[in-house]
C-alpha cells in the first residue's frame, strides 16, 4: 500500500494551506516484507521444484506487508511461446497464496532476454522498472535486462531524479536481479560474464549514483546462493535460493528467502531456510538470538552442516599470544604432535590468552550455527573463556569497523569454563555469548555477525599461576 501524505490541518483549512506548508507523513508504523529470487523451474518442467511452493507457504503464514521477487521467475530461454505462457501462468498460480500482500516482480535474465520474452513480461508482469513507498520508506526496482547488464538511458535519468529525494525517507531499498557489485567466491571477485561489471562504465555510474544517494541496502539474486557484503556504504544481500538449482559453494548455497523487519531506521533481515524434510508444510521457524547487522539467520529444523574453524592436526601453531604485560602475564604457543599447546603464567593482572589461527584465509560464514565446540585439555581447575571475533578492525575510537559481509568488528565472550585436566569437548551456545568490554567495536549492533567470523581466542583469567591448555580443534555446529 502506498503511504498517504496529508497535512495535519482541519478540513476547513487544509485546502488553503496545502501549498504553504510541506505535507508531513503520519508516524511510520513498523512493518515486515519478504524477498526471494531465482525460483525458476528446472529444465523441461512447467511446475516448480517443491521447495518453491514451500517458500511461498512459509511467507504467506508470516503475513508480510508485501513481497519482493528479484528475478528469474521462470525457466525461460526457449522458443515456444505457448510453453513460456504456461510457465508464467504457473508462476502466477504458485504465488496466489501470498494474497492479499502485493507482489513486486523485478525482471531477471531468465524472464527477459529478447523481444518475445519482453512482450510476455509486459503482458504478465507489467512495468520493468518502478518504485513505491511504504511507511515513509522508498523501494526502487531496477531492470538490468532490457539493456543487457546495465541501467541506462531513460531509466537512469528516472533513477537520478527519484534518488534526489532519498533524504526525504527513513530508508531507501534498491532491488535489482544482478548484484550492484561482484561477490567474493573462492577468495576472489567473481568474473562471471553475465553481470553488470561486464559493462564497467555503466556499472560504476550506477553504483556511484546509488551510493552517493545514501542508499544503505540492496537486494539481488542471479547467484543461486546466500551472500552478504558491505561495500561503498551499501549492505548487499544476494538471495538466490527460492528453488532454482544451487551453486556448488559449500556453506553459502542453500534454499532460503529473506524476512525484513523495518522499524524507523532499524532494519533487521532474517535468513529463513524452509524445512526440506517437510516441503510444502513449512511454517515460520524460531530465529536464533544471535547475529545481526541486521541479519538473523534461522536454522528451522534443518541442521547446520558443521564447520571446522581450526584443526591442529592439519596446521601449525601460528596463533599469537597476548597478556597483561604489567604483571608479567604471558605464555607461549607451540605445536605438540597433532595439537597446539598454550603454556602460560597468568600473573596477578587481568590474564592472558592466545589467538587461534583459522584453516581458511578469509573470514568464515557460519551463519546458522548454534554453538562452538572446542576439543581441548586445560589444567585441572583452571578458569578460561572462549571469545568469537567478527571481521572488522580499528581503534575503539573508530567511527566504522566495517568488515566482510556486513560484520561490524565486535568480540563476544563466554562465561568461565573450568579445566578438568583431560581432553574433552567444551561446547558453548552462541546465544550465551556477551559483548566483550574493552575489545573490538564498543558501539556495534550487539549481535554476533556469524556470517563473517574472523577469529577465536582462548583467554585465561589472572591470578591462577602457571598452567597449560592443549588444543586439538575448534568447530562450529
Amino acid at each position: 500500500m502506498l503511504t498517504e501524505r496529508r497535512a495535519a490541518l482541519s478540513l476547513s483549512t487544509a485546502c488553503f494551506f496545502w501549498f504553504l506548508f510541506p505535507a508531513s507523513p503520519a508516524a511510520a508504523k513498523p512493518f515486515a516484507f519478504a524477498v526471494f529470487a531465482d525460483n525458476q523451474q528446472s529444465e523441461h518442467l512447467i511446475e516448480y521444484e517443491p521447495v518453491f511452493y514451500s517458500v511461498v507457504a512459509d511467507i504467506a503464514r508470516r503475513h508480510p506487508a508485501f513481497v519482493i521477487t528479484v528475478g528469474d521467475h521462470i525457466r525461460g530461454y526457449i522458443q515456444s511461446e505457448a510453453a513460456l505462457r504456461r510457465m508464467w501462468r504457473e508462476y502466477i498460480r504458485a504465488v496466489e497464496p501470498l494474497k492479499p500482500a502485493p507482489v513486486y516482480n523485478i525482471p531477471g535474465n531468465h524472464d527477459l532476454y529478447d523481444d518475445s520474452s519482453g512482450k510476455l513480461w509486459d503482458e504478465y508482469m507489467g512495468k520493468r522498472y518502478f518504485s513505491w513507498e511504504h511507511e515513509n520508506n522508498l523501494f526502487v526496482a531496477l531492470d538490468a535486462e532490457t539493456d543487457v547488464n546495465a541501467v541506462t538511458g531513460a531509466q537512469f535519468e528516472w533513477l537520478k531524479k527519484l534518488l534526489s529525494r532519498a533524504g526525504d525517507y527513513e530508508n531507501v531499498f534498491v532491488s535489482i536481479h544482478k548484484p550492484l557489485f561482484r561477490p567474493w567466491i573462492d577468495g576472489k571477485l567473481d568474473d562471471w560474464d553475465m553481470n553488470l561489471y561486464t559493462r564497467p562504465k555503466e556499472a560504476e555510474a550506477l553504483l556511484a549514483l546509488v551510493a552517493k544517494s545514501g542508499v544503505k541496502m540492496s537486494f539481488s539474486g542471479h547467484y543461486h546462493m546466500h551472500d552478504i557484503d558491505y561495500r561503498h556504504g551499501i549492505l548487499q544481500f544476494i538471495t538466490g535460493g527460492a528453488g532454482g538449482a544451487l551453486e556448488d559453494i559449500p556453506g553459502r548455497a542453500f534454499f532460503h528467502y529473506l524476512w525484513v523487519e523495518v522499524d524507523g531506521k532499524k532494519v533487521d533481515v532474517t535468513v529463513v531456510r524452509p524445512d526440506l524434510a517437510k516441503v510444502g508444510e513449512a511454517g515460520p521457524h524460531a530465529a536464533l538470538p544471535v547475529v545481526g547487522v541486521d541479519v538473523l539467520p534461522e536454522r528451522g529444523r534443518r541442521p547446520f552442516p558443521g564447520f571446522v574453524f581450526t584443526d591442529y592436526s592439519k596446521m601449525p601453531a601460528a596463533g599469537g599470544t597476548f597478556g597483561d604485560g604489567a604483571s608479567q602475564c604471558g605464555g607461549k604457543f607451540e605445536k605438540r604432535g597433532k595439537t597446539a599447546v598454550f603454556s602460560f603464567s597468568s600473573g596477578p593482572g587481568w590474564g592472558c590468552g592466545v589467538n587461534l589461527e583459522r584453516l581458511e584465509k578469509d573470514p568464515v560464514d557460519v551463519a546458522g550455527a548454534s554453538r562452538i565446540v572446542m576439543r581441548l585439555s586445560a589444567s585441572r581447575g583452571v578458569r578460561f573463556q572462549v571469545s568469537v571475533h567478527e571481521d572488522g578492525v580499528g581503534p575503539q575510537s573508530a567511527t566504522s569497523f566495517a568488515g566482510a559481509r556486513g560484520a561490524d568488528g565486535e568480540a563476544f565472550g563466554s562465561a568461565d569454563l573450568t579445566g578438568t585436566g583431560g581432553m574433552k569437548d567444551y561446547a558453548v551456545e552462541l546465544s550465551s555469548l556477551v559483548v566483550s568490554p574493552g575489545y573490538g567495536n564498543p558501539a556495534g549492533n550487539e549481535r554476533l555477525d556469524a556470517q563473517a567470523v574472523a577469529g577465536v581466542t582462548v583467554g585465561v583469567a589472572g591470578g591462577q599461576g602457571p598452567g597449560e591448555i592443549i588444543i586439538s580443534r575448534v568447530r562450529f555446529e
